[in-house]
């Protein structure tokens, strides 16, 4: 995403559905925008002096290396609810953090120290599911942490360290 054209770059293995639902991505974040940046999708086999390219940086980066002072060490949980009839992010708990605290009916944020994970509930709305890769793209954003990995989970897959620093 630059200020006047936001990319779509599909990988050469992704399926259908990934490019689906980054395009959804994209044409939210043009919408944000309010429609005044242009919109192209790049496939991986595109030539390399694409404009696109030219935005990357030729550094390697290797996995971990980034500033552990750059995030914050304290583990937050929010929850995305439409339950009061349009689309809530809130913070629920900053300390004492476990699966105790999440509802099949809604998604959560949960913000660790090197790591970001949402989890999506089983009985979450079709609102939740279409909404929160755009709430949490903006959380990341505003809170510095785009450099932040993010990892969605499904409920019933939680990682036994999920909710560990």
């Amino acid at each position: 995403e630059t200020e006047s054209t936001i990319f779509q770059w599909n990988g050469g293995k992704c399926n259908k559905d990934e490019r689906f639902k980054a395009l959804q991505y994209c044409q939210q974040l043009k919408n944000e925008r309010h429609g005044k940046v242009s919109f192209e999708v790049v496939d991986s086999d595109a030539d390399n002096n694409h404009e696109f390219y030219s935005f990357l940086t030729s550094e390697e980066v290797e996995d971990g290396d980034h500033d552990e002072n750059q995030f914050s060490d304290e583990m937050k949980l929010f929850k995305i609810s439409d339950t009061t009839g349009s689309i809530q992010f809130t913070q629920v708990k900053s300390a004492n953090l476990g699966l105790h605290l999440l509802d099949s009916n809604d998604i959560f944020v949960l913000d660790k120290p090197t790591h970001c994970y949402v989890w999506i509930g089983r009985r979450s709305s079709a609102v939740e599911r279409a909404s929160w890769y755009v709430i949490a793209h903006r959380y990341m954003s505003e809170s510095g942490q785009l450099k932040k990995p993010v990892t969605t989970i499904k409920q019933g897959r939680e990682p036994k360290n999920m909710f560990q620093k």
